[in-house]
């Protein structure tokens, strides 16, 4: 029963790290895709507040794209464009697409909301900032085109 244990969760962080196009630090990784049920009924870490990180980090990336992009642009404006794209229709809409579900660590009952793949993203975005940093995560987030991709990176000046 152990061996099947470790067996699926490095299965499943094979399957994040291809996701993600390499690998990064294996306990962020592993927080990133374990669900809250999954988590209590295991004594785990769950993903929601590695998910608060991915959201700010999301936030960041849109609005300095933004802003960068044109530096005139109105507080209403670059709010109104992070709201447009920052949404957890948007992001469930990516995680369907990847089909992250074939990764994370979950109950059923985990799945059964509508926010779950969502989460799960925004928990995979904070986990590579935390372990690679902002321009990891920013290139990440244009890959699967949560954001548009240009040249701009972050720490650029």
């Amino acid at each position: 029963m152990v061996d099947n244990k470790i067996k699926d969760k490095e299965d499943k962080l094979e399957k994040l790290f291809k996701f993600i196009g390499y690998k990064i630090r294996s306990d962020y990784a592993e927080i990133a895709i374990t669900c809250s049920a999954y988590a209590n009924e295991n004594e785990l870490i769950s993903q929601d507040s590695l998910a608060v990180v991915g959201d700010h980090i999301i936030k960041l990336i849109l609005t300095s794209k933004a802003y960068k992009n044109n530096p005139h642009i109105s507080k209403m404006d670059i709010t109104n464009e992070f709201q447009k794209i920052e949404t957890n229709k948007h992001l469930e809409m990516i995680g369907a697409r990847f089909e992250i579900k074939d990764f994370l660590f979950s109950k059923n009952t985990d799945l059964d909301g509508t926010k779950k793949l969502a989460t799960s993203i925004e928990a995979i975005i904070g986990a590579i900032y935390l372990s690679e940093g902002i321009d990891k995560a920013t290139l990440f987030a244009e890959r699967i085109n949560l954001v548009d991709k240009t040249e701009i990176l972050l720490t650029d000046n």
